[in-house]
């Protein structure tokens, strides 16, 4: 178990785990459990309370007793909170470890061995590794997987040749970016004063932000790691519930924060393979907008979208849409 260095201001972990939490208090002991389960010891854990209601605050105090080995820092009350970056970046900013973990409330690691599988690949690299990326897998609410893997399973089969015992290889943005998921940020391990160097998590975005983190870190990095052990259970969150960042937002919001995620490493990454991806990221997304107004009859604007889109991804069949959205905004 996790010990509490609380007051051994000496002692640098390996790992800081950040555990992000809102007024999920069973679920989130699932995931702070999996946490303290690890078979490295060399870690400290820092539980993030976002402004939880009256109604669970006395539950973290109380739970807060019960796992002395953890951290607890509480964030003033906010209606909606202060969003995942934020949060993640409040617990970052408290953490002494060499390396970062996330760990989202609503999941939980898998594995046990993970993060002394990491520590050990870490420091037998010749290099200094700045992320550390691994797999996961996905259940809906009734806990079934969805299949396929909708993260890196896919780069499986193409996986050079392991640099160690543990199964871990060194690994290069072009390849990563032939993958159609990434790593979560469950499954991802920054060296903390990488993330620190790339700005955490940008804090001005309400969904994709661990694919927008991704991104900025495979475009910087010098040395990536990639071991394909699948390390955690990830809870897809329910469209009929509104717990969760990703079913509280409407789709038009979704596609207007995927846009920008696109649009941003499209403009600043420094690598030409990152700013193709985000370029072709970023037309997908002007289609989809333009279906979503199609959809609701907004033929003016779904043409202005469309043809954006198809002005990046020029294909037959897109020019026919954006023909067909043009005609109809004409004569509606």
């Amino acid at each position: 178990m996790t010990k509490s260095y609380r007051n051994d201001v000496s002692r640098v972990p390996f790992f800081s785990i950040i555990i992000p939490t809102r007024n999920r208090v069973s679920l989130f002991c699932e995931a702070l459990e999996s946490a303290i389960g690890q078979d490295c010891s060399d870690t400290e854990i820092i539980v993030v309370n976002d402004g939880a209601t009256n109604e669970t605050l006395a539950e973290y105090r109380k739970l807060e007793k019960k796992y002395e080995n953890a951290q607890f820092h509480y964030l003033v009350h906010r209606a909606n909170g202060h969003g995942p970056g934020y949060s993640r970046n409040y617990g970052a900013a408290q953490a002494s470890g060499r390396y970062l973990c996330f760990l989202d409330d609503d999941d939980y690691w898998s594995d046990h061995g993970h993060l002394s599988r990491a520590k050990r690949s870490i420091q037998n690299y010749e290099g200094e590794v700045d992320l550390f990326l691994t797999n996961q897998e996905a259940f809906d609410v009734q806990g079934t997987q969805i299949l396929p893997n909708p993260w890196i399973n896919d780069l499986t089969a193409r996986l050079p040749v392991a640099i160690d015992s543990e199964g871990t290889r060194v690994v290069q943005p072009p390849f990563l970016l032939t993958s159609r998921g990434f790593p979560h940020l469950n499954c991802t391990i920054f060296r903390r004063d990488f993330y620190t160097s790339i700005g955490g998590i940008d804090e001005n975005l309400g969904y994709e932000e661990d694919r927008d983190a991704y991104l900025r870190g495979i475009d910087v990095a010098e040395h990536i790691l990639l071991n394909p052990a699948v390390v955690s259970y990830h809870r897809v969150p329910d469209l009929q519930k509104s717990e969760n960042v990703s079913t509280k937002l409407p789709q038009y919001r979704k596609r207007i924060y995927q846009l920008s995620v696109y649009e941003k490493g499209a403009l600043t990454a420094k690598s030409s393979e990152i700013r193709e991806f985000c370029s072709r990221g970023k037309g997908y997304q002007l289609k989809h907008l333009a279906q979503l107004l199609e959809s609701e009859k907004r033929y003016k604007l779904a043409a202005r979208y469309a043809w954006q889109g198809f002005a990046i991804l020029p294909t037959l069949p897109w020019l026919a849409k954006s023909t067909y959205l043009t005609l109809r905004a004409i004569f509606e």
